[in-house]
Order: C-alpha cells, then structure tokens, then sequence
C-alpha cells in the first residue's frame, strides 16, 4: 500500500477513534488511557531502551491531559475554575515542552519553530472564561470557546513542523494525527482540544507498543534535508508574521 494511503487510513483511524471517545461514557476512556496504560509501562521500558527522554515526557503528560480531559467532562472537577485552568495548563506545557527541545538545536529552523510556539501560547483565550463542559446533548464535551479556525491550523503547521525537524521518520503520521483533530477543529474550534487530546494520546500509546510494526511502513526520514528545513523555516516565518500581527491586533484592541 502507498505512503500516501497508509496515512489516510491512519487519519481516518484516528477521526473514528476521537469520535468514539466523544460518544462514549468515561469508563472505556480510564481504561484505555489509565489501566491500559498501567498495564504496559513495564513493556514500553522494557522494549524501548533507547527512545530517549522527551518522547516518555511527552507520552505521560498528553496521557496526563487526556485522562484531566476525562476528569472534566464525567465529574465534578468539570465545575471547578481551577480544574479548567489545570487544562489550559497541560495544553500550555505540551507546547513548552516542544519549544524546549527546539532550544537545543542547532539549525534556525529550531529557532524560528520556538517562536512560533511561543506566540501561539499568547494567543491562547483566557481560560478561566473559555474552558467549559457542554451538557446539553447528553456528551457532555469539553468546549474552549475563543479557540479560532485560524489558530488550529497555525498549531497544526507548528507542531508538525518541529516534528519533521526533530523527529522525520514518523512526520508523516504526525501529519494524519495532527489532520484527524484539525478535521474537528475548522468544523467546531472550540471541540479541537478535546479531539486533540483523544487522538495524540491514542497514537502516543501504540507508537512505543508495536514500534516494530507501525513505524517502517510510514517511515518518512527521506523527508528530511538541508533544504527542506529551510523550506520549513520559511513556513515559520510566515507563521511568526501571522502570529504576531494577530497578537498585535488582539493587545490594541483589549487596550481601548
């Protein structure tokens, strides 16, 4: 099967799976995302000796926020304004943690990728005021009002981005991943979060489960060279550019 379709499916797979969850009460979600989980960190260390360190920060912090996620919609914590600040939070570290490896760098791709991180964060709405549970269809989903079309995409190009420049071989399923919520994402925005959140743990979990299996056929480190990093690097400029006239906006218009 071609890369290309390969990685559809993968979306496709990933669009069901967080469609599934939003449907679902919040026992298949704990078992998935808790005792599941549980059940293979001995094996996940044990069979990935040599991953290093940002990928298992990474995987137990999006678990982290999926399970708060969880948390929010099916309990009481969902009530509360520093549950749904503690969201903001976990939302606000993944992408700190990201713009921490780009520190470390060594092409101004790097560079320029942190920046665009940083400015999506100031971008992010107040979320004392955005982060809600909508009850009334019965799904109870976790809603950040404020979140625009414009701002998920720029997530999407900005994540994807430090993905190609830090980790190539699995760029092309971080593609699909980053499709499959931006799909939810340009329909509703303020469901992008929660789809977001269902999806990457989702692939976090099956990536250090059958590394073996699920990373060769959609390897895509003949994606990465010199050149397209600055290709990459351009898209960030661009995106800076955006980001900042956006923010620039956003601060004059709050100061009348």
């Amino acid at each position: 099967m071609p890369l290309f379709l390969r990685l559809s499916a993968l979306g496709a797979i990933l669009f069901a799976v967080q469609a599934l969850f939003r449907r679902a009460g919040p026992w298949p979600a704990w078992a998935v995302f808790v005792a599941l989980p549980i059940a293979l960190t001995p094996f996940w260390f044990r069979t990935n000796p040599a991953i290093g360190l940002f990928p298992w920060v990474k995987l137990y912090t999006i678990l982290l926020s999926v399970n708060w996620i969880t948390a929010l919609r099916f309990t009481t914590l969902g009530e509360r304004p520093w549950a749904r600040f503690g969201m903001y939070l976990l939302l606000v570290v993944n992408i700190i943690e990201a713009c921490t490896q780009d520190f470390f760098g060594e092409h101004l791709a790097h560079y320029l990728v942190l920046l665009s991180g940083v400015l999506l964060i100031l971008q992010l709405p107040n979320p004392c005021r955005a982060i809600s549970i909508d009850a009334e269809n019965g799904r109870r989903e976790l809603l950040y009002r404020g979140l625009t079309r414009e701002w998920c995409v720029e997530y999407t190009l900005w994540n994807w981005a430090f993905v190609y420049l830090n980790y190539p071989a699995i760029a092309g399923r971080q593609f699909a991943v980053l499709a499959a919520a931006l799909v939810v994402g340009l329909g509703d925005p303020r469901r992008w979060l929660q789809a977001r959140g269902y999806t990457l743990a989702a692939e976090l979990m099956l990536l250090p489960t059958l590394p073996n299996s699920v990373i060769p056929p959609t390897d895509t480190s003949s994606w990465s060279s010199p050149y397209r990093e600055n290709v990459v690097a351009a898209i960030c400029v661009l995106l800076i550019a955006v980001e900042g006239v956006r923010l620039l906006r956003a601060r004059r218009g709050g100061a009348r």
